[in-house]
């Protein structure tokens, strides 16, 4: 390659020229100045070549820290989203494998969508720990015994709650080859519970997860490790493999001292180290030169010198060859380097070599745009990494408020130290919004919300939206200045209140809002957000459109038991009103029921349903056993129906309508089956008025219930049963009083009173007058002209 390089040299003009100027040069300048500009640029060159150095390194390990950290959030975040499915959280609780069996299906296919979509993960399964078995995202479910890492279930009960990351060496230190998986991310479930009843297990190809696209830019002898938060543990990203413990510990010493550079010896050769340290994750990225190639060129430039004075001018033209080599040398190693990168073939490696600048700063441009385009790609996942954050920072509760502070920081959030609270607006009536109108329309209806939001509460407080798959939209805000809490609440509270109806005012839509508790730290403001749900589930007694705040209110009341006496009551009375017909009885019973259920808007809706459900349960049955099959909602499933509605206006609307078309069909039933009824009850008195007959007995007879048949007859007759019974005795005892000789006594045993007593006082109840007094008005006392007095 020497004579080449000569070759290229001596028939380049550029580098004729170049030489000649260094030759007279040197003549001119002699030794001294030799000298000078040769150890000042010697100097010079070593410490900016160090600086560059340096620099270069941490924007490498920047560039691949952002990246790793993407990748291993990704992984933690497909983790947590696995955890947080709802199949999932039922099955681990499960103790009988029968009932977790028609689950499987379900979280198989969660595994393999995730499996399938991400290159990092080698295999993935759940153990749940109540049965002993393990369900892969390829092979399904299967007993622990067959588990290839069954000895991971060791580290597993000595957990808490927290995820960890487990190494094939930390597993099983005297046989690695029974772990083939080097990487492995163990996370507990449930999310949020003391006790473990079930884990994900996440096996990583360190090949792929641990390889960095940065590596392709390396010079050969460089290396750029990822060290593991507690420093035992390390991957060589250049190669994509576990760094060996010999190597980490060689340097050990140095990497707990927190610098950013340092020179140190590693392997029998000096190295230049440069450190950066992932706020995130919180694992360490190691750049490794080799200080003898940054170097290399110094002993060269020493013995030039020495040459120089030795020489002096009889040599300056060798002198000025050499030069000339050193500078045109670099330039056709950084050709090589670039053909090699860009896997040019030996042809076109030529032809470059030709045009030497032109082709350099050819492949310096490709390279920015590369550098470039790894940044727009960090940036445009940065929103997702910042909504995971947020949504994360929603449901777990951490007393690590600096670190969190520092994240709000790193995603361009601006909030201030103190005083947080987060607040929940649920779209009203939500499940006729999503039919009402298509998706485009519904997340525009989202952003519009969200931006009145923003603009409203921006004038008083930090703020920060929180997308929601939901009906809610979560705002979380941050006080701009300090206040007391009264004066924080009703700062609050007016804001909310222009929200309301500047989105009632522009928007075809209302929207409820709960607000929750204010706190000092960002890091609880979990339990603002869970306030502010609690607040919201007063939504179903206050109605749409409402806006409650959750320091209104108490959250804890021991539970009345008089609630479930009344309803017991009430369904009693419904019962007997139904029985009897009484239909103006079940519409008020009705009504005096959800009165009694609005007193008790503290306790959840749920309980209001349930109750409300039972009752409407016995109404149903109760109407059934009268021959009542079917109502417009026959095909839907009564639990169903009650549990959809959001608000007591709304079930109660529809329950009245239920009623009414209940009531409607009891009356059809009733005059389909009885339409003489009340005609058999009056010819059957008319000829049994005299003897011991009851409603009771006519009803037992009919196979109806009494109070029913008494409306009937009433309905009929106009009068009650008895009432009719009694005046037609009367009448006839009238008849017989008038007309007959019978002693009362007589008369009275006739129509059907046995006891004379009885009889008299009846009949002077009724007539004014008793049976005697009444014979002798009408009929008085005349002289027959044949007897003689």
């Amino acid at each position: 390659m020497g004579n080449g390089v000569l070759k290229n040299f001596f028939f380049n003009l550029k580098y004729r020229r170049l030489l000649l100027n260094i030759s007279l040069s040197l003549c001119a300048l002699v030794v001294i100045p030799i000298l000078f500009v040769g150890l000042f640029g010697n100097w010079h060159s070593q410490h900016t070549l160090q600086k560059e150095i340096d620099k270069s390194s941490l924007q490498v390990l920047e560039q691949t820290r952002r990246l790793m950290d993407y990748q291993l959030n990704h992984i933690d975040a497909m983790s947590i989203q696995l955890a947080n499915n709802d199949t999932l959280a039922k099955a681990i609780e499960m103790k009988d494998l029968d009932t977790i069996q028609p689950l499987l299906d379900h979280i198989q296919y969660q595994l393999r969508e995730i499996y399938i979509n991400s290159p990092y993960i080698d295999s993935l399964y759940v153990y749940y720990k109540h049965v002993n078995m393990v369900q892969s995202a390829i092979t399904g479910l299967q007993p622990i015994d067959q588990f290839e890492q069954k000895d991971l279930l060791t580290s597993f009960n000595e957990m808490t709650n927290e995820k960890q990351w487990f190494f094939s060496d930390t597993i099983n230190l005297n046989n690695p080859s029974q772990n083939s998986f080097p990487v492995t991310l163990i996370r507990p479930l449930p999310l949020l519970n003391e006790y473990n009843t079930g884990a994900i297990i996440v096996n990583l190809n360190k090949n792929v997860l641990f390889k960095s696209p940065s590596a392709e830019l390396m010079r050969e002898g460089e290396e750029i490790w990822m060290l593991h938060p507690d420093g035992t543990y390390g991957f060589d990203i250049k190669q994509g493999i576990s760094i060996a413990p010999d190597k980490l510990s060689s340097v050990s010493n140095q990497l707990d001292k927190e610098i950013n550079n340092f020179d140190d010896a590693y392997m029998g050769d000096n190295y230049r180290f440069s450190i950066v340290t992932s706020p995130l994750t919180g694992w360490k990225y190691i750049y490794l030169v080799p200080t003898d190639v940054l170097y290399s060129h110094t002993k060269v430039n020493n013995w030039f010198m020495l040459a120089l004075v030795s020489i002096s001018i009889i040599i300056s033209l060798c002198f000025a060859l050499i030069i000339g080599k050193r500078i045109y040398n670099p330039i056709q190693t950084l050709i090589q380097i670039i053909g090699a990168k860009q896997n040019l073939s030996e042809k076109r490696l030529r032809t470059s070599s030709e045009r030497e600048f032109p082709f350099i700063l050819s492949a310096i441009e490709e390279f920015s745009k590369k550098e470039e385009k790894l940044k727009e790609e960090l940036q445009k996942n940065l929103p997702v990494m910042r909504q995971n954050f947020l949504t994360n920072i929603l449901h777990t509760r951490t007393d690590h408020h600096e670190d969190q502070r520092r994240k709000l920081r790193d995603y361009g959030i601006n909030f201030s130290d103190e005083d947080y609270f987060s607040s929940v607006l649920i779209i009203d009536n939500y499940a006729d919004f999503i039919k009402k109108y298509p998706e485009i329309d519904q997340n525009l209806y989202r952003y519009f919300i969200e931006k009145i939001s923003e603009e409203i509460l921006s004038e008083k407080f930090n703020v920060v939206c929180i997308n929601s798959d939901s009906s809610d939209i979560i705002i979380v805000c941050n006080s701009c200045q300090k206040y007391n809490e009264k004066e924080l609440y009703e700062i609050a509270l007016t804001a909310f209140k222009t929200i309301s109806q500047q989105i009632k005012k522009h928007l075809d839509i209302t929207v409820s809002i709960g607000i929750g508790a204010y706190v000092k730290q960002f890091g609880h403001i979990a339990d603002s957000y869970q306030a502010a749900l609690q607040a919201l589930e007063l939504r179903a007694y206050k109605g749409n459109c409402s806006i409650i705040c959750s320091w209104q209110f108490k959250t804890e009341k021991s539970m009345d038991s008089t609630i479930f006496k009344k309803r017991r009551e009430f369904e009693q009375s419904m019962i007997i009103a139904v029985k009897g017909a009484d239909f103006a009885k079940i519409t008020q019973t009705l009504d005096e029921f959800f009165v009694f259920i609005r007193k008790y808007e503290n306790y959840p809706f749920v309980l209001a349903q349930h109750i409300i459900l039972e009752l409407l349960t016995s109404l149903t049955h109760e109407s059934a056993e009268l021959g009542i099959t079917g109502t417009s909602d026959e095909d839907v499933e009564l639990y169903n129906k009650v549990m959809q509605f959001d608000t007591l206006d709304q079930l109660e609307a529809w329950i009245t309508k239920y009623t009414q078309e209940l009531i409607s069909l009891l009356k059809e039933q009733l005059n389909q089956n009885h339409p003489d009824i009340s005609n058999q009850i009056v010819d059957y008195i008319n000829q049994n008025y005299n003897k011991e007959i009851s409603l009771n007995g006519i009803a037992d007879k009919l196979n109806l219930d009494s109070s029913y048949v008494s409306r009937l007859f009433k309905q009929k007759t106009g009068v009650k049963f008895m009432e009719y019974l009694i005046s037609l005795r009367i009448e006839k005892a009238k008849d017989l009083l008038i007309h007959s000789s019978l002693s009362v006594k007589d008369i009275g045993k006739t129509v059907g009173y046995n006891n004379t007593h009885s009889f008299i006082r009846i009949f002077k109840k009724n007539e004014g007058l008793t049976p005697g007094k009444f014979r002798e008005k009408n009929n008085p006392k005349e002289l027959d002209s044949k007897e003689i007095y």
